[in-house]
């Protein structure tokens, strides 16, 4: 049989109950990280003042991305004499070539003149090389042999400090030499139909 427990006093003072325990604090807010947090730019924004340094950085340093072989011809195309104009035009030398020859002529040298005839001025570069071609093989030669008189009296007329070089022009030689009058028969006799019906028809023959 169950023995009920015994009844409380009434003199024992009461025992308070526990405080219930604290609630947990708060997780920071965003707004706090924010404010401790360095601000940030925009993702969209593009910071214009640095790319412009950076430009201006570029541009004042052109001169050293050129490689330098690059600026050695630079350098020396700007280096030129007269800043790199012509010493002499070709047009300019072709407009006077009949009176030097006269001026050849009047100082003597009808022999010079005579080969020059068969020559023409070909090219002249721009540090006054003047090219001549000539046509007739002997003529070449003789004007190889005297190419300095011939640069000093060019360069005396023309009051510009000319050079001369003188090259044999082969073709242009086959095309222009003269024939012989045994070749000219011959051509006759084969494109002429008059010369063609007399040796046909009457047994003519072409008498040199």
């Amino acid at each position: 049989m169950a023995v009920p427990p015994p009844a409380a006093s009434a003199n024992m003072p009461s025992v308070p109950p526990p405080p219930p325990p604290a609630p947990p604090s708060p997780p920071p807010s965003s707004r706090a990280f924010s404010s401790e947090a360095p601000a940030s730019k925009p993702a969209g924004k593009i910071d214009l003042g640095s790319w412009k340094q950076a430009f201006s950085k570029f541009g004042s340093n052109a001169d050293q991305r050129i490689p330098a072989k690059a600026r050695a011809v630079a350098g020396g195309a700007a280096s030129a004499p007269t800043g790199g104009a012509p010493v002499a035009v070709l047009e300019q030398l072709r407009m006077e070539w009949g009176r030097f020859l006269e001026h050849l002529s009047a100082k003597g040298l009808q022999v010079m003149v005579s080969h020059l005839h068969a020559s023409d001025l070909m090219a002249c570069s721009p540090d006054g090389l003047v090219e001549l071609g000539c046509c007739r093989k002997f003529s070449y030669e003789e004007l190889q042999h005297d190419a300095d008189l011939l640069a000093r009296e060019m360069a005396d007329f023309y009051k510009l400090p000319l050079k001369v070089s003188v090259r044999y022009d082969a073709a242009r030689d086959a095309c222009t030499r003269e024939k012989s009058v045994f070749t000219m028969f011959q051509e006759l006799s084969e494109s002429n139909e008059v010369v063609r019906y007399l040796i046909k028809e009457f047994g003519g023959e072409l008498v040199y």
